[in-house]
């Protein structure tokens, strides 16, 4: 062992520390005699801090005796430093984990650093793993000469607990060992398959990195040579990084899983074995995040891998590159894929059944969910994401479906920006929910079977053609602006709302939970407004019909609910349309403005409230609405006097 200390210690090096080297195993006939592991060169499993500008290296393993015919494995290779409980590692220079022992199999490389506890690493220098051992020839006798496996290369850094790496510099997996060549001794015998390399970061628990330089996993081991047995394959090159059980990773550099290596030969037949695939980008076993950011790459086999059963998030700004033709993969259907403008994926984009987020950006959708597919273009390049139950769309982004759209039961669109379904001329169907959220506007252009869910929740989304089919509505705050026919039955949700029907004297669907405090406003676009006292109502405990007419032509909407102490007052929705709310109780107190209330509206939409009170309020009232592009006084940037 290089240098052990106690709590609270601190190594500042410039120079050279190694490890101590294993000790190698004696002659045994008959079995190996295993050899001793490399020694760590520095070790602080109490804390403290290590500055390293120099050399720190763990020793290699010592080797098996090589007269036996079986045997131990070889002896890992020691750790360049080990930190535990709490400190730092600063490293301007080179620190290494030590290489493998030969043995009976090839003994795995030592790691560069080991960290455990809350202990931040530094690294503007180099950082490598040791490089696993190459494989034995089993035996000396003749027909018993078989090869066996090598070693794994070393992790470059391994963290676990709350530890953390920030790197700048250049952090490396060990490479794999080679597989071990098969013996001729009268017959055809076969040597082994090369030996996976380290990753680059393996986070063991809920630890992170942040990666500014470059972090790679190192390269497969040769698969070993053969006689007449068939060729043996290149080991896989390791990952990237390795995000085991939890943990986040801030890539704004390169982040590459190592090259496979080279495929064995056969001598007898002259083939050559195929060479190990690429290690992947990022793999996420159990949990954790990824953030790529703008200028970030990464890139591997797999780009970024989260094939396991726990709820991941991924965020791209930059570039993922799948070399084996899949730039990301999910497993969970409460995995997470957020997608920022200008970003770009580089092979397939394959989901568990999760979430889409174009959280920004503007563009074109193709094909929206059918099969749960969507092809995205525009300021970025197109990429179709395959098997994803919902699409979300950000607050900072605005997107046109273009072709077909078809939601399926259990799928989901949901906006917070701007989102146009369909065309004048086309249907969407709908099976399962299509919300506008916050400030979001969704526009369906043309005609809607739905027999899913229609849901604001605040935003405004509008229907242009007539839907169809069997399905419902909500009202959670916000629009909801049926310009065609329609017949399905409406909840509200919230104690505010607007729904607006554009055929409302052919509606023949029942409104669920309009309030009786004067916060939800039915406008009736095909029924002018005459006077304060053109609605009447008639029912029971349990609901009944709302007669609304200008005296040519007359709406029956049926309510579900008591409102037999209501008072409902008319008043122009400034479109030429009515607007009917419901003042039975004492003037409400001021609301909380809506988002999508223009500034300086609220005092005059309170105003409004009041004034419908009881027909003989104020002679007239101002109201100023939303934007948008709907009939409604609630969708459009305008200021009606109601006389």
């Amino acid at each position: 062992m290089g240098v052990a200390l106690g709590a609270d210690a601190r190594v500042i090096n410039s120079g050279r520390i190694y490890g101590g080297e294993g000790g190698g195993g004696g002659p045994s006939y008959g079995f190996l005699a295993a050899g001793g592991a490399g020694g760590v060169a520095a070790r602080l499993l109490a804390g403290g801090t290590v500055i390293n500008s120099g050399l720190i290296r763990g020793g290699d393993a010592g080797q098996d005796s090589n007269y036996g015919d079986f045997g131990d494995n070889g002896a890992i290779g020691g750790a360049g430093v080990v930190i535990g409980v709490s400190g730092a590692v600063t490293n301007r220079g080179t620190i290494e984990g030590g290489g493998g022992g030969l043995g009976f199999y090839g003994g795995a490389g030592g790691a560069g650093i080991v960290a455990n506890g809350e202990v931040a690493i530094s690294n503007s220098g180099t950082i490598q793993g040791g490089r696993g051992s190459r494989g034995t020839t089993l035996g000396t006798q003749g027909a018993m000469d078989r090869g066996q496996p090598g070693g794994v290369g070393g992790d470059g850094i391994d963290l676990s607990g709350a530890a953390s790496a920030t790197n700048t510099g250049a952090v490396t997996g060990g490479a794999g060992g080679d597989g071990g060549d098969g013996g001729y001794g009268g017959y055809r015998l076969a040597g082994a398959d090369g030996v996976a390399g380290g990753a680059g970061v393996r986070l063991l628990g809920s630890g992170s990195l942040t990666n500014s330089g470059t972090v790679s996993g190192g390269a497969g081991g040769d698969g070993g040579g053969s006689y007449g047995a068939g060729v043996n394959a290149g080991g896989a090159g390791g990952d990237g990084v390795d995000i085991v059980a939890g943990g986040n990773v801030i890539n704004r550099g390169v982040i590459i899983g190592g090259a496979g290596g080279l495929g064995g030969n056969d001598s007898y037949t002259g083939e050559i074995g195929p060479a190990g695939v690429q290690g992947d980008g990022v793999v996420l076993i159990s949990g954790g995040s990824v953030t790529n950011t703008k200028g970030g790459l990464i890139t591997g086999d797999t780009g970024v891998d989260a094939g396991g059963a726990t709820a991941v998030t991924v965020t791209n700004f930059g570039t993922i590159l799948g070399s084996g033709g899949t730039a990301v993969r999910f497993g969970s259907s409460a995995d997470v894929l957020v997608v920022e403008a200008g970003c770009a994926f580089l092979g397939a984009v394959k989901g568990g059944g999760g979430t889409l987020d174009l959280d920004s950006g503007t563009g074109t959708l193709t094909g929206l969910l059918a099969g749960g597919s969507v092809t995205v273009s525009g300021s970025m390049a197109p990429t179709t994401f395959t098997n994803f139950a919902t699409v979300e769309i950000g607050a900072a982004a605005s997107f046109a479906s273009v072709r077909k759209v078809t939601i399926g039961a259990g799928q989901s669109v949901i906006d917070s920006g701007s989102l146009d379904l369909g065309r004048a001329k086309t249907t969407v169907t709908n099976a399962g929910l299509i919300e506008a959220m916050g400030a979001g506007t969704v526009t369906i252009r043309g005609a809607l079977k739905n027999t899913g869910t229609l849901s604001t929740n605040g935003g405004s989304l509008t229907v242009k053609g007539a839907v169809t089919g069997g399905g419902a509505a909500t009202i959670g705050g916000g629009l909801l602006d049926l310009a065609a026919a329609f017949t399905e039955n409406v909840t509200f949700t919230a104690a505010i709302g607007t729904l607006e029907l554009g055929r409302s004297q052919h509606y023949g669907g029942s409104i669920f939970g309009f309030s009786t405090t004067g916060g939800t406003l039915l406008d009736l676009a095909d029924i002018a407004f005459t006077g304060a006292g053109e609605a009447t109502y008639s029912g029971n405990g349990k609901g009944g019909v709302l007669t609304v007419s200008d005296g040519t032509r007359t709406a029956h909407i049926t309510l579900v609910g008591d409102y037999r102490n209501s008072t409902f007052v008319a008043a122009s929705d400034g479109q030429g349309g009515v607007m009917i709310h419901d003042t039975a109780t004492s003037a409400p107190p001021p609301p909380t403005a809506p988002s999508w209330v223009v500034s300086g509206a609220s005092q005059r939409f309170i105003a409004a409230l009041a004034g419908f009170r009881d027909p003989g309020g104020p002679a007239s009232v101002w109201l100023e609405a939303h934007p948008g592009p709907s009939r409604s006084m609630l969708a459009g940037p305008r200021l009606a006097h109601v006389a």
